[in-house]
């Protein structure tokens, strides 16, 4: 085949260029949509709308849609000019597809300004407590304050479990007797109001100058001097139920005249008698004219007799030879009574100059007090001072009072 059709795609449009044969002039060429028949190039050019003058549309001049396809066509040649060129078919669109898949995540970017600072957030709610801390070092001494008011007067004695000594005063008392009286008041208990439960004391034949007087936790005895004889001034409670009991007590002594005496005392009080366990003045060569003695009494003002034995027994360092007078120190007396046999009243006296419990020494022992003393038995206890003088006072000073069994 000689002639030949060519389509190339141009860009800007489509041109179409027809070759002929050399030499072909003006005859025809053939077109499958024709048929059999020849078409001439002039026939050709008309159906392709092929101008042999420039084809050029000025831009805006043809009705939308157009193309401007550049330079216009002349003949078979380039475009030249803007070339307007009608579009036969819909522009075509394409239909947007789905999202892809995530890709990675990129490499940090650069750290930006630090912002502005927020405003103050509200305060959260309180937390728990937190652990005890360890305890911390101790301050410095602060600087001494100023003196406070004084405060009231102590008694006589005290008590202090490090320092349980038999003068340790503790009311009530610790045995649970309520016989037991430390001195501590001012005035000496006749009610029973020292302690709950405490007994009564009873006065006895106080007259004249006689006197009881309670201070710095003890009660002073001084006799009257009004009476030159035998004149028992007595304080005494009921004594426990029973045969046997045991009470101590604690003395110190000023007596300075002939048979001035002080003692523990055992009473009758239906018919006045006194059994009387104490110190007695007496005379005699300085240095042995204080003794301990018993003696009784028919009643208070009677002397009937005392126990031969008991004036061989002198007292440790109660007589001063140098001043001529006993001293002051303290000795201790102990009373028990027991059951002789067939209900018997006996009693056993005991003396000490410490008050420890294993340094009383037996003094007398009276096997049978009644009748030899008592017509039936000693309903009561106590204290007594006998002056026997009438110039000079005995002055009897008692700590404490106490039964211990």
């Amino acid at each position: 085949m000689t002639n030949r059709k060519i389509q190339l795609p141009v860009i800007g449009g489509v041109r179409k260029t027809i070759r002929l044969p050399a030499g072909a002039g003006t005859s025809g060429t053939t077109i499958a949509e024709f048929g059999n028949g020849q078409i001439t190039l002039a026939q050709l050019k008309a159906a392709l709308g092929v101008s042999s003058t420039p084809n050029t549309v000025a831009p805006g001049t043809l009705p939308a849609p157009t193309l401007i396809a550049g330079n216009g066509l002349s003949g078979g040649g380039q475009l030249v000019g803007p070339v307007g060129i009608e579009l036969a078919a819909p522009i075509p669109f394409f239909i947007r597809g789905g999202a892809g898949e995530r890709g990675r995540a990129g490499p940090p970017g650069v750290q930006g300004i630090n912002g502005a600072p927020g405003m103050q957030g509200t305060s959260g709610p309180r937390g728990m407590r937190g652990e005890k801390g360890d305890r911390g070092l101790v301050g410095p001494q602060g600087p001494i304050g100023p003196q406070g008011p004084q405060g009231p007067s102590g008694g006589g004695g005290g008590s202090s479990q490090w320092n349980n000594t038999p003068d340790t005063h503790v009311s009530p008392p610790a045995s649970g007797f309520v016989a037991d009286d430390e001195f501590e008041g001012t005035t000496l208990d006749t009610a029973g109001t020292r302690y709950t439960g405490a007994l009564a004391w009873t006065e006895r034949h106080f007259s004249g100058s006689a006197a009881i007087t309670l201070g710095q936790g003890a009660a002073t005895f001084t006799s009257d001097t009004s009476i030159s004889g035998v004149n028992y001034h007595l304080v005494t409670q009921p004594i426990a139920a029973g045969l046997a009991w045991r009470y101590r007590w604690k003395f110190l002594v000023n007596a300075t005249s002939n048979y001035n005496e002080i003692s523990a005392i055992l009473y009758e009080s239906g018919t006045d008698r006194i059994l009387a366990f104490g110190i007695l003045v007496n005379p005699g060569p300085a240095a042995t004219n204080t003794y301990f003695w018993v003696s009784w009494y028919s009643n208070y003002q009677t002397f009937t007799n005392y126990d031969a034995g008991s004036l061989t027994v002198v007292p440790p360092n109660l007589f001063d030879p140098v001043k001529g007078a006993p001293n002051t120190l303290p000795f201790y007396l102990e009373i028990e009574g027991y059951d002789s046999g067939g209900s018997t009243q006996a009693v056993r006296m005991r003396w000490s100059a410490t008050g420890y419990d294993n340094d009383f020494k037996l003094f007398v022992n009276l096997g049978n007090v009644s009748p030899t003393f008592f017509t039936t038995v000693p309903d009561t206890i106590g204290i007594g001072v006998n002056g026997q003088n009438g110039t000079y006072a005995a002055i009897m000073i008692c700590d404490w009072f106490r039964r211990m069994a």
